[in-house]
Formats: structure tokens, sequence, C-alpha cells
């Protein structure tokens, strides 16, 4: 209660001068709300890749033509940086026997018009022209702790370009961070989970891919004081528990016991590998198959 309410009702006789000083002092918290999340650990639902009021930065490595109509007029160009808000599309338009989809913009200078998102090949595109400011990933500076300065063993590590975690892509990445717990409700029932905090990471794309699961509905990741949080499963009786995609383990007792170690203070490095699987239900909603210490992977 604000200041103005506790003196009109200690006026009124409803409480006590002791009692509104009290409240004024140490005023009762609002408590947190807690998280009901749904586990599913499949891909999300396709959508649209922009939403009206989405701000967008051309990253294409050329000037961005801007039209006046989706595969409209020629009004001008945007160089690559330039920021906008998404108002309308997106709307096919075909240039030169191409099909572009296209966006309606208001730009920086407050000028509008439309721009295509990318250079379309097959079922997808060749080049990005157009992408979300939010998911403009750069990798931070190198974190004391993390042990990236050492040579990265790229011979081990299987690659992608896709970086799918929800099933449907197979890689290795490696990301350094801490552990924290949540208390969640999950299926309806409450529960510990466990997630790692991502503070640094080697590869962008995997980061991306978790801000565009979030993006788009997607409950499993979530973002914890400015850091992406991966979900490692949950948490019972002082050990992560999540789906054995494989017959191999989760992971190893060493890195278990280094992960429930862990701080912002106590960093610990690891090595996560992705794979194919089914999206389901379970309430520990992992979605790595495997995880490794980095420093003996």
């Amino acid at each position: 209660m604000t200041i103005g309410v506790l003196v009109g009702l200690v006026r009124l006789g409803t409480i006590s001068e002791e009692e509104a000083i009290s409240e004024a002092i140490y005023p009762e918290a609002t408590p947190t709300p807690i998280r009901e999340i749904n586990p599913y650990t499949g891909p999300p639902e396709p959508g649209p890749k922009f939403l009206p009021g989405d701000k967008v930065i051309v990253t294409a490595n050329m000037d961005l033509v801007v039209r006046d109509a989706a595969a409209g007029k020629y009004i001008g160009q945007k160089r690559p940086g330039t920021w906008g808000i998404i108002i309308g599309g997106p709307k096919p338009g075909e240039i030169e026997g191409k099909t572009y989809d296209w966006w309606e913009i208001v730009w920086e200078d407050e000028k509008k018009g439309w721009s295509a998102e990318g250079e379309p090949a097959g079922d997808g595109l060749a080049e990005i022209w157009l992408e979300l400011e939010e998911l403009q990933i750069e990798k931070p500076d190198p974190e004391e702790g993390c042990g990236f300065g050492r040579l990265f063993p790229t011979d081990t590590m299987q690659r992608t370009g896709q970086y799918g975690i929800f099933g449907d892509d197979e890689f290795d990445t490696t990301v350094c961070g801490y552990l924290e717990t949540r208390e969640e409700i999950v299926l309806g029932a409450e529960q510990t989970n466990a997630y790692f905090i991502i503070v640094n990471f080697e590869d962008e794309g995997f980061i991306r891919s978790i801000a565009e699961g979030i993006r788009s509905g997607n409950e499993v990741n979530t973002r914890i004081d400015g850091h992406y949080a991966l979900n490692l499963g949950c948490f019972e009786d002082r050990k992560i528990v999540g789906v054995e995609y494989e017959e191999k383990p989760y992971f190893d007792p060493e890195t278990h016991e280094k992960i429930l170690n862990s701080s912002p203070d106590n960093l610990v490095s690891l090595v996560l590998s992705f794979g194919k699987h089914t999206g389901t239900d379970y309430h520990c909603a992992n979605l790595a198959h495997t995880i490794r210490l980095y420093e003996s992977y």
C-alpha cells in the first residue's frame, strides 16, 4: 500500500500507527508466480517468421531493395544493419520468375515499404536478408573458467548447419555455464526442474535455435536473468533425471557431479550431443541425448 493509503487507514481507525509503520517499512512481498510449462520435446508448430511489431535487421551482405507493394515498384533500398518494425505480411510476390515472401516494414527513418525475406531455394532460403533483432546472437567475450581457449576438438565433434534441438537433427555443441533449479508446474503437478544457464557457447546457431523455439511457443527451455537456459530434466533427490534416448547414459557420474557443483562463480563447460527422437510429453523434458565434460571429451 502507498503511504497515502496507510495514512487514510490510520485516520479511519482501521489500523494502528504501529501497523502502518510496519507495512511501510516491510511491505508484503508479491510472490513470483510459478511457471507452468508443456514438456513437449518435439518441434514447435510452424508459424510465420515475423509477427506485427517485431523489430527486424537487414542481414543481407548487400543493400536490401524496398518496394511500394509485394513485388511492386522499386522505391529505395536499405543498408545492412538497418532496422525496422514489421507492420504487415507475409505476402507472396514474383520477381523474375522467383516467388519471394514480402513483409511490410516501417524503417528507422519512418519510411515504409515492402522487402523480401530472403532468396528462395527449394523448400527454404538460399540467403536470409531479414532477421529478428532478438535472434542476432553474438558470442560473448571469453569467460574466465570456461576453458574455451584451448584447441577445440573439431575432429571429434559432429557438425550441423541446422541446429535442430527438437529431435530433428544430429550434432554436438559446446556450452559453458551453471546449474539452476526452478519450481514449476508440469502436466498439472508441481516439480523441480534443472536448467543449465548458458553464459558462453561455441555455436551461435545453437543459441538461435533455443531462442526460436521459445518464440515459437515451445516451453521446454526459457530465459533466466538474461541468459538462455537449457532444460536438463527433473531435479529429484539431488539428482538430474532425464530421458535416456540412447543405450548409453545421459551423462556419467563425473559430469553429473560437476554440474551439481557449478555456480555463477564455478562454471562448467559441457559438450551437448543431440540426436533424432520422437517428441514426447514425459515430465522430465531434456532435449540433449548425452552430456559430457568438455575437458574430457
